[in-house]
């Protein structure tokens, strides 16, 4: 009965040093895709204020600068979630995370390999892509590269959602729930917006800005909602499990 004893308690102690492992690996994880979304947002604004500038301007070489500039920042930005999602996947499989967070690596694996293959093809020939759009916007795989970050947000948030709540931080469960709805509403404000100007055919003029700028802020509140909860569940995690600690 004291070697069951003595196993049963190894294999508790085993599983309590791997799940430590595992928060630990979800915690450095969630800190980079912080880091992701915190850029996605700044380099979203900066993209936005570029495109004023555009408007207002005919140089050539200040269009070539814009569509190198994001393109360049928007392949950083994936390549920082898609690690960050990889080290995420580690949280423990008990929290009911874990099936997401593969989910949301596999989907953002997708978007990034068809966002290095865009990238490619702009910065290879920059007025070329101007002229046709840059990133091939249109296009079916940038259409599938869009759906699966859609996707991948869906399941990254329900992740958070489920992660929340097993820590006990209901507060940051709502959090997680709340940036998933914003993204609905940015879809069907996008689509709306979409539905609106054709069946109008963008008159009157004043519609498409005041159309736009409802979309961009909604799209800018939902970001700071995924900020918010990103850094909310990885502060729980530092502040209640400790993990920064581990193996020190």
């Amino acid at each position: 009965m004291d070697l069951d004893r003595g196993a049963r308690d190894g294999a508790d102690a085993g599983d309590d040093l791997a799940d430590h492992a595992g928060w630990v690996a979800a915690q450095a994880g969630l800190r980079l895709v912080y880091a992701a979304l915190a850029m996605r947002l700044v380099l979203f604004v900066l993209t936005l204020l570029l495109g004023v500038a555009l408007m207002g301007s005919r140089s050539r070489g200040l269009a070539e600068v814009t569509v190198v500039l994001t393109t360049v920042l928007g392949l950083v930005i994936a390549l920082t979630a898609e690690v960050g999602l990889v080290r995420y996947v580690a949280v423990p499989a008990r929290t009911g995370g874990q099936g997401l967070a593969i989910a949301a690596l596999v989907l953002a694996s997708v978007a990034l390999l068809i966002g290095l293959v865009d990238a490619v093809t702009v910065l290879a020939d920059v007025r070329r892509a101007i002229r046709h759009g840059a990133g091939g916007v249109g296009s079916v795989p940038t259409l599938i590269a869009g759906l699966a970050s859609i996707a991948m947000l869906f399941t990254y948030l329900g992740s958070l959602n489920r992660v929340a709540t097993h820590l006990g931080r209901p507060e940051l469960a709502e959090q997680a729930r709340k940036a998933g709805a914003l993204l609905v509403v940015v879809i069907a404000a996008a689509l709306l917006m979409v539905v609106i100007l054709v069946a109008t055919h963008g008159r009157p003029p004043g519609l498409s800005l005041v159309l736009l700028i409802g979309v961009v802020g909604i799209a800018i509140w939902m970001l700071v909602a995924c900020l918010g909860a990103t850094g909310g569940v990885s502060a729980a995690l530092r502040d209640d499990l400790g993990v920064e600690r581990a193996f020190d």
